[in-house]
C-alpha cells in the first residue's frame, strides 16, 4: 500500500473522501492507496497569507514523511501562485513531491476540476517521486491537465485563473493517468531535483510588504504612508504600453520618489515578461531608487521579499536560487 498525505481545510474533508474513493476506484492504482488527512488552522484559499504557509512548514516539520509517497494540498483558486511560490521556498527540506491543486475556476462558475486535478496529482506523485512543489491545473483553453513547477507559475493576465509557466509553458502533462515530462533545459530533471541539497529553509518570519496589483492609472495617493509604513512596497508590472503612456510613467516615477522620501523600498517585477528593455524604459522610475526584479515570477519575488524582510536577509534571499526558480540563463 502507498500513502499520500492530504492538507486541506476542514470544510473540504467530505469532498476529499469523495475524491479519494474516485481515485481508488477509477485509476490504475485501485485499492493500493492510503490517504492521511491534516487540516491547517486557516483555510488555504482566497484569504491565505504567507503566515499560513509558515504554519504548513511547521506542521510538516513535525510529521514523519518517510512513509509517504507525496503530499496533496487542496487550495482555492485565486491565490494558488502565491502559496505555490512560498511553499517552494519554505519546503526545501521536504524530500517528496508536494502537489498544489485547485478547481481553477470561480465558485460561481459551473466548471470544477478539483476531482480531475486530484486524480492527476495522485498519478504524478506515484509516477514521479521527486522532491519539489508542483501544481496540477486544468488548462481550459487546450483541455489538458498540466503540471507546473510551483515556483514558476504565473497568471496569464491580472485577475485571470489560467496559469502558465512563465517561460516553458509547463513542467509536464497528465494523459490517461500517465505523467509525461516536458524535456528541455528550462525544466529540472528528476536527477537535478534529487541531487539538490535539502536543508531546512532559513525563512522563519514574515514582514509587512505591500503588494500592488497591475491596475492602469493607479491611484498612488492612497499609499501616503501617513498612518502606517510597510517594510517595502512591491508592484507587479503588466501591459507595458499602458505604463509607457506619459501620465502613467510619470505617476510611477512620482510614486517611486515618494517611497524614497518615506524610506520605503520600492520593488518592481513584470507579471509576464515581454521583449522590452525594462531598465531603459523604466529609467525615470529606477533613478528614484526603485529596484527592478527580473528572472523571477512576481509570486516568487514577493514571497522572497516578505520572508527576507521578516528575517532581515532580503537581498540574500533575492540573490539565491533556492528551487530552480531563477531563469536568468534561459531566454
Amino acid at each position: 500500500m502507498k500513502k499520500i498525505l492530504i492538507i486541506s481545510p476542514n470544510y473540504q474533508e467530505d469532498r476529499c473522501y469523495e475524491w479519494i474513493e474516485a481515485a481508488n476506484s477509477t485509476s490504475p492504482h485501485k485499492n493500493i492507496l492510503i490517504f492521511d488527512y491534516i487540516s491547517p488552522e486557516n483555510p488555504i484559499s482566497e484569504n491565505v497569507t504567507l503566515y499560513d504557509c509558515l504554519e504548513i512548514k511547521e506542521m510538516l516539520c513535525h510529521i514523519d514523511l518517510t512513509d509517504y509517497e507525496g503530499i496533496i494540498l487542496i487550495h482555492g483558486t485565486e491565490y494558488i501562485p502565491f502559496t505555490s511560490a512560498a511553499l517552494s521556498l519554505l519546503l526545501t527540506h521536504v524530500k517528496i513531491p508536494l502537489v498544489v491543486i485547485s478547481q481553477n475556476a470561480l465558485l460561481t462558475q459551473k466548471a470544477n476540476y478539483h476531482m480531475e486535478c486530484f486524480n492527476g496529482a495522485v498519478c504524478f506523485i506515484l509516477a514521479n517521486p521527486v522532491p519539489g512543489v508542483f501544481n496540477v491545473i486544468k488548462n481550459e483553453w487546450a483541455n489538458t491537465l498540466d503540471v507546473h513547477f510551483g515556483s514558476r507559475i504565473s497568471q496569464t493576465t491580472p485577475f485571470d485563473f489560467q496559469y502558465i509557466d512563465m517561460y516553458s509553458g509547463r513542467y509536464g502533462e497528465i494523459v490517461e493517468y500517465t505523467f509525461h515530462f516536458r524535456h528541455g533545459s528550462v525544466n529540472p530533471t528528476a536527477k537535478d531535483l534529487l541531487s539538490m541539497p535539502r536543508p531546512v529553509s532559513p525563512m522563519k518570519k514574515s514582514a509587512n510588504v505591500t503588494y500592488i496589483r497591475a491596475y492602469r492609472r493607479m491611484p498612488y495617493h492612497y499609499y501616503n504612508f501617513s498612518t502606517s509604513r510597510p517594510a517595502a512596497v512591491f508592484q507587479e508590472l503588466y501591459d507595458l504600453p499602458s505604463i509607457l503612456e506619459h501620465e502613467g510613467l510619470n505617476a510611477l516615477a512620482s510614486f517611486a520618489g515618494h517611497c524614497r522620501r518615506c524610506h520605503v523600498p520600492l520593488y518592481l517585477c513584470p507579471l509576464v515578461y515581454e521583449d522590452v528593455d525594462y531598465e531603459n524604459v523604466l529609467e525615470p522610475v529606477l533613478k528614484h531608487g526603485a529596484v527592478l526584479i527580473q528572472n523571477l515570477t512576481v509570486f516568487s519575488a514577493y514571497a522572497k521579499l516578505v520572508y527576507g524582510y521578516g528575517d532581515g536577509h532580503f537581498q540574500k534571499y533575492l540573490d539565491t536560487n533556492y528551487v530552480f526558480e531563477d531563469l536568468s540563463e534561459i531566454k
